[in-house]
């Protein structure tokens, strides 16, 4: 998943940033704690009650319609792949995923307060500090 994500980006033109082993291992520390999930070979996806959920095979596209802010991290379930990168904007992520070959992947904004999810099952969903539940 990295490697992909890493070769689209050079093949576009696109500029990110990825954060290194100890600072990925942390942020992925920051999220589990913030939205009360747990470490383990389950998802994160699996661990939460989306706000919204919508089964759509194109779902990764609508990132932006999402967050609006920028920077957004990209990230993954870390039992799968500990990489953590950081993208100018949503837009600019897309069209790297667009890329790709496909995998689960998870879209934070910088203020860690939204978790939008793309997974193996083509749902796109939505999860909001406050608002969604996340069983754990």
């Amino acid at each position: 998943m990295a490697k992909e994500i890493r070769q689209a980006s050079d093949t576009l033109g696109i500029q990110f940033l990825e954060m290194p082993p100890a600072e990925s291992a942390e942020f992925h520390n920051r999220i589990v704690e913030k939205f009360k999930m747990y470490k383990s070979q389950t998802p994160y996806w699996e661990q939460f009650s989306p706000e919204i959920a919508i089964h759509d095979p194109q779902g990764w596209k609508k990132i932006s319609k999402f967050i609006h802010e920028a920077p957004v991290y990209l990230y993954f379930d870390e039992h799968n792949e500990t990489s953590v990168f950081k993208f100018d904007s949503p837009n600019d992520l897309e069209s790297v995923l667009a890329e790709t070959t496909g995998f689960v992947f998870y879209i934070s904004p910088i203020d860690l307060e939204i978790i939008v999810s793309f997974n193996d099952h083509d749902m796109l969903m939505l999860v909001r500090l406050g608002v969604s539940s996340v069983s754990g």
